[in-house]
């Protein structure tokens, strides 16, 4: 179902029509690397995540930096 905007300055279209079948598919596992012939979104999708593990790996490091300190 596509949205109704009110607002006709909004030129974009923030849904996309899923598949109504998409729920009996089965995942297949995400790629982890980037290889030839893979489309845009794939290729953010994987930089995103790598993006999102680096961000995570310094949150706990941070976390474990600020628990040393921590006075007892």
């Amino acid at each position: 179902m596509k949205p109704l905007l009110l607002n006709f300055n909004l030129n974009y279209n923030g849904f996309q029509e899923k598949d109504v079948l998409a729920v009996f598919k089965k995942n297949k596992p995400k790629p982890t690397e980037i290889v030839q012939g893979m489309t845009p979104d794939e290729i953010a999708e994987i930089v995103s995540e790598r993006i999102m593990e680096n961000i995570r790996a310094q949150f706990k490091n941070i976390a474990e930096q600020l628990q040393q300190r921590k006075p007892q």
